[in-house]
């Protein structure tokens, strides 16, 4: 896996609300992993599966393994889903990129 194959997951804006300034996650092939500029998570153990374009949590994960995903990805958009405690179905929660935004 090159670095041309991750994918870095930023906090959506909502016009108050700017892209975070560091990616929060990143994606490498179907896997979701921290970032150092997210300390709450591991960086070096998967915190989501991603099934068919749906985000399961692992056993890394705080909440610990879910057979409900509590994301979705739509295009360059990720969604949470009505399993999500913090769901809003009006906008994305994150953005995918290609590259870190700085």
């Amino acid at each position: 896996m090159t670095d041309q194959d991750t994918q870095y997951v930023h906090t959506a804006a909502d016009g108050a609300n700017p892209y975070t300034v560091h990616p929060q996650y990143q994606i490498r092939g179907n896997s979701v992993y921290g970032t150092i500029y997210n300390r709450s998570v591991p960086v070096d153990r998967p915190l989501y599966d991603i099934r068919g374009g749906k985000w399961y949590t692992t056993e890394f994960h705080p909440e610990g393994r879910s057979t409900r995903p509590m994301f979705e990805t739509r295009g360059s958009n990720i969604h949470t889903t009505i399993y999500n405690p913090m769901h809003n179905s009006t906008r994305p929660a994150f953005t995918l990129h290609t590259r870190p935004i700085r």
